[in-house]
């Protein structure tokens, strides 16, 4: 058994697969609390004959938007493998897909109430510059450059 601590772990549950480039090579055990910093603790079993690196990390990912996250191990280049027992160091917590929806939502609500206000009767600078071309140093009108 080996472990790896997140600062969360989002749905991950006991049994989910563990994989190393898309194919499982184990399966988690369990999931506990650390009282002391807070941290989600994950204890997994990788299969007999698959040996991980010392310098591995560890992310958890979901197969798709309807759930099925899994633990991904990305294996490092040391030569000293893990020893059961042994802990990944660098991890990569879980993502809130249903948080990150929301904020795109609330930013693409945002970005077209402001546009929707720019559109109509543009005036002053933005009139001016309407259809106007950046002025960059260096190209002008028929300068070009090598």
């Amino acid at each position: 058994m080996l472990h790896a601590q997140f600062g969360s772990i989002g749905p991950l549950k006991v049994g989910s697969p563990v994989k190393i480039a898309g194919v499982t090579v184990g399966k988690v055990a369990a999931t506990t609390l650390n009282q002391t910093t807070y941290a989600a603790i994950v204890d997994f079993d990788i299969n007999s004959g698959v040996k991980i690196p010392k310098d591995s990390s560890a992310a958890i990912e979901s197969a798709s938007l309807l759930g099925g996250d899994y633990l991904s191990i990305a294996p490092g280049g040391s030569d000293t493998m893990l020893k059961p027992g042994g802990a990944i160091v660098v991890t990569q917590s879980a993502i809130n897909i249903e948080s990150l929806l929301g904020k795109f939502v609330f930013s693409a609500a945002n970005f077209a109430s402001t546009a929707a206000k720019g559109k109509p009767g543009q005036s002053g600078a933005n009139a001016q510059n309407a259809g106007a071309k950046p002025n960059l140093p260096g190209l002008t009108p028929g300068n070009k450059t090598p």
